[in-house]
C-alpha cells in the first residue's frame, strides 16, 4: 500500500480517465503497454498470444478502472492484473513445460554458466547478472512453475525489487525470497547437463 507521501505519478491521468477521457486511457496504455508485454512475454512464450494477452489485461484496467480507489500505485495495480491474467492463462490451458535444447542458448550462455556453476555453494545463484540471465536461461524460465516463474521474471529480467514484487502479488517479503531461492536453484539444476555438454565442447 503506498504511503501518504508516495505520489502516484499517474494519479491525475487516472482521474481523467474516470471522467470519460479516452485520450488519458490511451496515454496510460502507451506508457505501459511494453512493460506489460515484457512481463507476459517472460510468463507465456508464443508472441501472439502473449500480445493476446497484454490486450486482455489493458481491457480489464479500462473496465474495473472506476473501482481502483488509489490504495496502491496504478501501475502496482496494473502488473497485478497483468501477473493474474498470466495466471489464469497458464492454468486454464494446463501447460506443459518448456522443453529445452542445447541449441536454445547462444554464445553468451558461457558467461551465463561461469556465474552459476564457479561458486557450488547453495546461493550461487544470486551473483547471476540481469544480462547473462536474460541471454543463457530465458527459455529455461519458462520450465519453471507458474508462481516461481512471475517472481523470477519480474525481478530478474524488469528488476523489480524484492518488496516491489511483495507488493504487486499481495504477499509477504520473505515468500518472494524464498520463490525467488528455489527458482533459482531449479534453474541452476536444470542448466547441469547444458552446462556440462558446453564443457565438454557441447
Amino acid at each position: 500500500m503506498s504511503h501518504p507521501t508516495d505520489v502516484d505519478p499517474d494519479s491525475d491521468c487516472v482521474a481523467r480517465c474516470k471522467a470519460g477521457d479516452r485520450a488519458a486511457f490511451r496515454q496510460l496504455v502507451e506508457k505501459y503497454h511494453p512493460e506489460v508485454f515484457r512481463i507476459v512475454s517472460g510468463m507465456i512464450r508464443d508472441a501472439d498470444e502473449a500480445d493476446d494477452v497484454s490486450q486482455e489485461v489493458f481491457l480489464k484496467i479500462h473496465r474495473s478502472l472506476d473501482r481502483f480507489m488509489g490504495q496502491s500505485r496504478f501501475s502496482v495495480w496494473l502488473y497485478r492484473v497483468a501477473v493474474n491474467q498470466c495466471l489464469d492463462n497458464l492454468k486454464s490451458r494446463k501447460r506443459r513445460p518448456e522443453t529445452v535444447t542445447f541449441d536454445d542458448f547462444s554464445e553468451e550462455a558461457e558467461r551465463a554458466f561461469h556465474a552459476l556453476f564457479a561458486d557450488p555453494s547453495p546461493n550461487a545463484a544470486e551473483g547471476l547478472e540481469e544480462e547473462q540471465l536474460q541471454s543463457a536461461v530465458q527459455r529455461m524460465i519458462l520450465s519453471l512453475a507458474p508462481e516461481q516463474r512471475v517472481v523470477v521474471t519480474l525481478k530478474d529480467m524488469e528488476g523489480m525489487s524484492q518488496e516491489e514484487i511483495a507488493n504487486i502479488l499481495g504477499c509477504p517479503v520473505g515468500t518472494v525470497k524464498s520463490r525467488l531461492t528455489r527458482a533459482r536453484e531449479t534453474l541452476k539444476e536444470r542448466l547441469r547437463p547444458f552446462y556440462e555438454a558446453w564443457k565438454s565442447g557441447g
